[in-house]
């Protein structure tokens, strides 16, 4: 739970972080050519074609969501009036931080079948 005001901030924040979360995996097994961009819901569609993504309907549709809310947090000028530290709620944040650790828990979730198919351990060793 978020405990400051800075929702906005955290909106950001939780943005950035799926997005290299998903930029990580597709790196991770040999497709840099499709970690560019910062449509995260484009990301999440190219992990799933080429890394075996588990994203579904419902965290599909919370990424457009974290992809619209992110802009304004990252540019103000996006927004029709007052700033960013005025225009976001907490659960806006939490909501964004809900859609992050999905996001995560996936990229983890698809590394280590990854891993496990290739006969290898995912656990360092």
């Amino acid at each position: 739970m978020i405990t400051t005001g800075a929702f906005h901030a955290t909106v950001l924040h939780a943005e950035q972080a799926a997005q290299l979360a998903l930029k990580g995996l597709l790196r991770g097994v040999g497709s840099a050519r499709q970690a560019w961009g910062r449509a995260i819901s484009q990301l999440a569609e190219r992990a799933a074609e080429v890394a075996g993504l588990a994203i579904g309907d419902e965290l599909a549709g919370r990424l457009a969501v974290l992809e619209r809310d992110y802009k304004p947090s990252r540019y103000p000028d996006a927004l029709v009036s007052g700033t960013p530290r005025g225009n976001y709620t907490r659960e806006d944040a939490d909501r964004a931080l809900h859609t992050y650790a999905d996001v995560r828990d996936a990229v983890v979730e698809a590394w280590a079948a990854l891993t496990d198919a290739d006969g290898r351990s995912h656990d360092g060793g």
